[in-house]
């Protein structure tokens, strides 16, 4: 019964010509996907990591307010207590007891990207973030940007409000965009 299948069925395979074009084809496919794809992937690693920062912010402010104490956010250089370079490390600390107690630590951001913290109090606030026990910021305001590669069109924004609520955007708090310089 097979036999009799088989015997009717032709086998057809593909010409030389038809094989050439469907490899042209799909390379025209693959060159326009291939960079937008690298884009894609950048931008949600970017999202990814501001999500995490606003992760560990919303942390530190639930800290502060969970242990009726001011509680800071802050740029670390070595794990142990604040410093000046965010893109080095960052880590939540309770600076207000006679001893530094840190509560955690956060790693190196990735090699090429960075994070720049912009207080609305003054240049020398612009390496921490400090939250009340009642959940609001010491008076701070501002934004965070990270930039992926010094590439503002991956950059995302993550504003803190004095209320101590923070949201990721991919403008700067007046509507502008981000510059990674």
């Amino acid at each position: 019964m097979l036999a009799k299948i088989l015997k009717k069925v032709k086998y057809r395979a593909f010409t030389f010509i038809e094989l050439l074009v469907c490899i042209a084809i799909s390379s025209i496919i693959l060159l326009v996907l291939v960079p937008n794809m690298s884009d894609f992937v950048q931008k949600n690693r970017a999202l990814a990591k501001a999500q995490q920062i606003v992760t560990s912010i919303e942390m530190t402010r639930s800290e502060a307010v969970a242990h009726n104490q001011n509680v800071t956010f802050c740029a670390s250089d070595d794990g142990i207590g604040c410093g000046d370079n965010w893109n080095n490390g960052q880590l939540i600390i309770d600076l207000n007891n006679t001893k530094e107690s840190v509560i955690r630590v956060f790693g190196k951001i990735h090699d090429g990207d960075t994070l720049t913290w912009n207080s609305s109090l003054s240049e020398d606030k612009n390496n921490y973030v400090e939250f009340l026990p009642t959940g609001e910021t010491n008076g701070q305001q501002g934004s965070f940007y990270y930039c992926p590669n010094a590439n503002a069109k991956n950059a995302f924004a993550i504003i803190i409000q004095q209320s101590g609520f923070s949201r990721i955007a991919e403008t700067t708090a007046e509507g502008k965009s981000i510059s990674c310089n």
